[in-house]
Protein backbone atom coordinates (compact mmCIF):
# COMPACT_ATOMS: atom_id res chain seq x y z
CA UNK A 1 0.00 0.00 0.00
CA UNK A 2 1.21 3.46 -0.88
CA UNK A 3 0.19 6.53 1.11
CA UNK A 4 0.14 10.18 0.07
CA UNK A 5 -0.87 13.12 2.22
CA UNK A 6 -3.20 15.21 0.07
CA UNK A 7 -1.39 18.48 0.84
CA UNK A 8 2.09 17.15 0.11
CA UNK A 9 4.05 18.98 -2.56
CA UNK A 10 4.14 16.02 -4.96
CA UNK A 11 0.71 14.53 -4.23
CA UNK A 12 -0.63 14.97 -7.77
CA UNK A 13 2.57 13.83 -9.48
CA UNK A 14 2.90 10.74 -7.29
CA UNK A 15 -0.76 9.76 -7.53
CA UNK A 16 -0.77 10.34 -11.32
CA UNK A 17 2.27 8.07 -11.65
CA UNK A 18 0.72 5.30 -9.52
CA UNK A 19 -2.45 5.39 -11.61
CA UNK A 20 -0.53 5.47 -14.90
CA UNK A 21 1.66 2.52 -13.86
CA UNK A 22 -1.48 0.50 -13.07
CA UNK A 23 -3.26 1.13 -16.37
CA UNK A 24 -0.48 1.64 -18.93
CA UNK A 25 -0.50 -1.92 -20.31
CA UNK A 26 -4.25 -2.13 -20.84
CA UNK A 27 -5.66 -1.59 -24.32
CA UNK A 28 -9.10 -0.77 -22.97
CA UNK A 29 -10.35 2.26 -21.10
CA UNK A 30 -10.45 1.93 -17.32
CA UNK A 31 -13.74 1.47 -15.50
CA UNK A 32 -13.81 3.67 -12.42
CA UNK A 33 -16.34 2.88 -9.69
CA UNK A 34 -16.76 5.87 -7.36
CA UNK A 35 -18.43 4.68 -4.16
CA UNK A 36 -20.16 6.78 -1.55
CA UNK A 37 -23.22 8.87 -0.86
CA UNK A 38 -24.27 12.45 -1.40
CA UNK A 39 -25.90 12.55 2.04
CA UNK A 40 -22.87 12.34 4.33
CA UNK A 41 -19.89 14.64 3.81
CA UNK A 42 -17.36 12.07 5.07
CA UNK A 43 -18.61 9.54 2.51
CA UNK A 44 -19.05 11.86 -0.48
CA UNK A 45 -15.50 11.51 -1.84
CA UNK A 46 -16.33 8.87 -4.47
CA UNK A 47 -19.33 10.70 -5.95
CA UNK A 48 -17.38 13.99 -5.97
CA UNK A 49 -14.50 12.35 -7.87
CA UNK A 50 -16.94 10.75 -10.31
CA UNK A 51 -18.66 14.08 -10.94
CA UNK A 52 -15.33 15.85 -11.53
CA UNK A 53 -14.13 13.12 -13.89
CA UNK A 54 -17.30 13.31 -15.95
CA UNK A 55 -18.11 17.01 -15.89
CA UNK A 56 -14.86 18.90 -15.35
CA UNK A 57 -12.33 16.63 -17.03
CA UNK A 58 -14.55 14.65 -19.44
CA UNK A 59 -12.02 11.85 -18.93
CA UNK A 60 -11.51 8.89 -21.22
CA UNK A 61 -12.83 6.24 -18.85
CA UNK A 62 -16.07 4.54 -17.90
CA UNK A 63 -17.10 6.36 -14.73
CA UNK A 64 -19.79 5.05 -12.40
CA UNK A 65 -20.96 6.99 -9.34
CA UNK A 66 -21.57 10.74 -9.21
CA UNK A 67 -23.25 13.22 -6.89
CA UNK A 68 -26.49 12.87 -8.88
CA UNK A 69 -26.22 9.07 -9.18
CA UNK A 70 -24.22 7.80 -6.18
CA UNK A 71 -23.26 4.17 -5.72
CA UNK A 72 -23.63 3.17 -2.10
CA UNK A 73 -22.24 0.03 -0.49
CA UNK A 74 -25.62 -1.65 -0.95
CA UNK A 75 -25.37 -1.28 -4.75
CA UNK A 76 -21.62 -1.89 -5.01
CA UNK A 77 -21.73 -5.63 -5.77
CA UNK A 78 -24.35 -5.23 -8.51
CA UNK A 79 -22.40 -2.38 -10.11
CA UNK A 80 -19.15 -4.34 -9.89
CA UNK A 81 -20.78 -7.36 -11.59
CA UNK A 82 -22.22 -5.07 -14.29
CA UNK A 83 -18.86 -3.37 -14.92
CA UNK A 84 -17.06 -6.73 -15.04
CA UNK A 85 -19.49 -7.96 -17.74
CA UNK A 86 -19.75 -4.73 -19.75
CA UNK A 87 -16.07 -3.78 -19.68
CA UNK A 88 -14.34 -7.15 -19.73
CA UNK A 89 -10.61 -6.66 -20.01
CA UNK A 90 -10.71 -3.09 -18.68
CA UNK A 91 -8.86 -2.26 -15.49
CA UNK A 92 -11.37 -1.75 -12.68
CA UNK A 93 -10.53 1.04 -10.25
CA UNK A 94 -12.46 1.79 -7.09
CA UNK A 95 -12.52 5.16 -5.34
CA UNK A 96 -13.91 5.34 -1.83
CA UNK A 97 -13.70 7.30 1.41
CA UNK A 98 -12.60 5.67 4.63
CA UNK A 99 -12.52 6.27 8.34
CA UNK A 100 -9.18 6.23 10.14
CA UNK A 101 -7.47 7.60 13.16
CA UNK A 102 -6.82 11.32 13.52
CA UNK A 103 -3.19 11.00 12.34
CA UNK A 104 -4.37 9.55 9.02
CA UNK A 105 -6.85 12.33 8.26
CA UNK A 106 -6.17 13.48 4.68
CA UNK A 107 -4.11 10.44 3.67
CA UNK A 108 -4.79 8.96 0.23
CA UNK A 109 -4.13 5.21 0.21
CA UNK A 110 -3.41 3.35 -3.00
CA UNK A 111 -3.62 -0.44 -3.06
CA UNK A 112 -3.35 -2.89 -5.93
CA UNK A 113 -5.11 -5.70 -4.15
CA UNK A 114 -8.57 -7.00 -3.63
CA UNK A 115 -10.86 -4.49 -1.95
CA UNK A 116 -13.37 -5.68 0.61
CA UNK A 117 -16.50 -3.79 1.58
CA UNK A 118 -18.32 -4.38 4.81
CA UNK A 119 -22.07 -4.59 5.08
CA UNK A 120 -23.42 -7.45 7.12
CA UNK A 121 -20.81 -9.59 5.37
CA UNK A 122 -17.64 -9.07 3.38
CA UNK A 123 -18.03 -8.61 -0.37
CA UNK A 124 -14.72 -9.15 -2.18
CA UNK A 125 -14.13 -7.47 -5.53
CA UNK A 126 -11.05 -7.87 -7.70
CA UNK A 127 -9.70 -4.51 -8.79
CA UNK A 128 -6.61 -3.26 -10.53
CA UNK A 129 -6.37 -0.33 -8.17
CA UNK A 130 -8.21 0.92 -5.12
CA UNK A 131 -7.86 4.51 -4.00
CA UNK A 132 -9.27 5.45 -0.63
CA UNK A 133 -8.83 8.63 1.35
CA UNK A 134 -9.29 9.05 5.07
CA UNK A 135 -11.96 11.71 5.25
CA UNK A 136 -13.27 10.98 8.72
CA UNK A 137 -11.86 9.69 11.94
CA UNK A 138 -13.18 7.96 14.99
CA UNK A 139 -12.40 8.53 18.61
CA UNK A 140 -13.57 6.03 21.18
CA UNK A 141 -15.69 4.16 18.62
CA UNK A 142 -17.60 7.30 17.55
CA UNK A 143 -17.18 8.67 14.05
CA UNK A 144 -16.76 12.41 14.23
CA UNK A 145 -18.83 14.36 11.73
CA UNK A 146 -16.61 17.45 11.82
CA UNK A 147 -15.30 17.04 8.30
CA UNK A 148 -15.76 20.13 6.15
CA UNK A 149 -17.11 19.86 2.63
CA UNK A 150 -14.12 21.80 1.32
CA UNK A 151 -11.72 19.24 2.81
CA UNK A 152 -13.37 16.35 0.95
CA UNK A 153 -13.64 18.53 -2.17
CA UNK A 154 -9.89 19.26 -2.16
CA UNK A 155 -9.04 15.57 -1.92
CA UNK A 156 -11.57 14.75 -4.66
CA UNK A 157 -10.03 17.35 -6.96
CA UNK A 158 -6.53 15.95 -6.39
CA UNK A 159 -7.69 12.42 -7.20
CA UNK A 160 -9.70 13.49 -10.27
CA UNK A 161 -6.88 15.69 -11.60
CA UNK A 162 -4.41 12.84 -11.08
CA UNK A 163 -6.65 10.51 -13.06
CA UNK A 164 -6.88 13.07 -15.83
CA UNK A 165 -3.07 13.32 -15.91
CA UNK A 166 -2.61 9.54 -15.94
CA UNK A 167 -5.12 9.07 -18.74
CA UNK A 168 -3.47 11.85 -20.73
CA UNK A 169 -0.06 10.18 -20.29
CA UNK A 170 -1.58 6.88 -21.43
CA UNK A 171 -3.03 8.49 -24.56
CA UNK A 172 0.34 10.13 -25.33
CA UNK A 173 2.08 6.80 -24.96
CA UNK A 174 -0.44 5.19 -27.32
CA UNK A 175 0.10 7.94 -29.91
CA UNK A 176 3.87 7.58 -29.72
CA UNK A 177 3.55 3.87 -30.43
CA UNK A 178 1.41 4.40 -33.54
Amino acid sequence: MKKIYFKSENAIVNLSNYIFESIKYYNKLPAIICLGTNRIINDSLGPLVGTLLKQKYNCLAYVYGTINAPITAFKSRAIYDFVSRMHEGSPVIIIDASIGNIEEHGIIKITETEKTFFLNKQIPMRTELCITAVTGFNIYEFVLQKTKTDFVGQIADIIAYSFNNALFLKSLKAELLI
